[in-house]
């Protein structure tokens, strides 16, 4: 009766350790990429309750005109909770197909690692927090020519008592373009562009194109992303004034390097714009 009463103690506490956050170190495949089958830490036992995307999670150092090719940046993860003790997460640039981009290099090997050169995640020396936590690590930047790279991430916010239950998971992704990655079509225009101001810009909902004088006629506006795609057209009518002003807040952007495009008469004018 003792054995069969002890076999059952353990049990339980073998139970009770497999719930339980994986302080070493996030399995491969959870950042909740496609190219991971958007699988996270709350994928089968690990974690309860499922995962919710939030904003803001990831950051870099990384211009807002975009990465140079082959060139190191520091990627940082930034987790804030004042009701939890314990985080963790697990970070991959990756492309729809789940290919690496660039390359990834620890910077703290005491509160970090990496697994199989494709997924960064966290140490048990890097869980701990009151209220927080923060990592670093540096990101080689791909060859040219990639294009947008995205940085996919899930995070465990845990108030670690030993119940799975008591983790939250976030998910978040962060897009880097790749700089002046211009189509044929954009960089023929840009070699015989001509230039009106646009301000504020960077832009966040809305901006203005001055002609310096009072113009009448027609006119269009378009906006390209930087492969040379049209993504909006935000005028083609009759103008008549010195400043044209241009809702952006509705067209739901990501936040980049754009290109204006504004025919009137029988110019054609080109702007670079930014969008917080």
């Amino acid at each position: 009766m003792i054995t069969s009463i002890a076999m059952i103690f353990a049990g339980i506490i073998l139970q009770t350790h497999t719930v339980q956050t994986k302080v070493a170190g996030a399995p491969s495949g959870r950042t909740g990429s496609p190219g991971d089958n958007n699988a996270t830490c709350a994928t089968g036992n690990c974690h309860a309750g499922g995962s919710t995307f939030m904003t803001g999670i990831m950051s870099s150092n990384i211009p807002v005109e975009g990465y140079e090719p082959g060139q190191l940046y520091t990627i940082t993860a930034t987790l804030t909770d004042p009701n939890k003790v314990r985080f963790g997460f697990e970070i991959s640039p990756q492309d729809l197909n789940g290919n690496l981009l660039g390359s990834m290099t620890v910077t703290d090997g005491v509160t970090t690692k990496i697994i199989s050169t494709k997924w960064i995640t966290h140490k048990q020396a890097g869980t701990s927090g009151a209220g927080g936590k923060t990592w670093n690590f540096d990101w080689i930047a791909p060859a040219a020519g990639t294009g947008d790279v995205t940085f996919y991430g899930a995070f465990n916010y845990s108030n670690n008592d030993q119940h799975k239950t008591g983790d939250v998971i976030k998910t978040s992704t962060m897009m880097v373009a790749e700089h002046d990655t211009l189509s044929s079509s954009i960089q023929s225009v840009l070699e015989k562009e001509f230039l009106i101001d646009l301000f504020p810009n960077p832009a966040y909902d809305h901006f203005s194109l001055s002609f310096g004088t009072i113009v009448t006629g027609d006119a269009e506006v378009m906006i390209y992303d930087i492969t040379g795609k049209i993504v909006a057209r935000l005028f083609n009518g009759y103008f008549s004034g010195e400043n044209l002003s241009l809702n952006i807040s509705e067209i739901q952007l990501e936040s980049g390097i754009y290109f204006v495009q504004t025919f009137f008469g029988e110019k054609l004018y080109l702007n670079k714009l930014i969008i917080q």
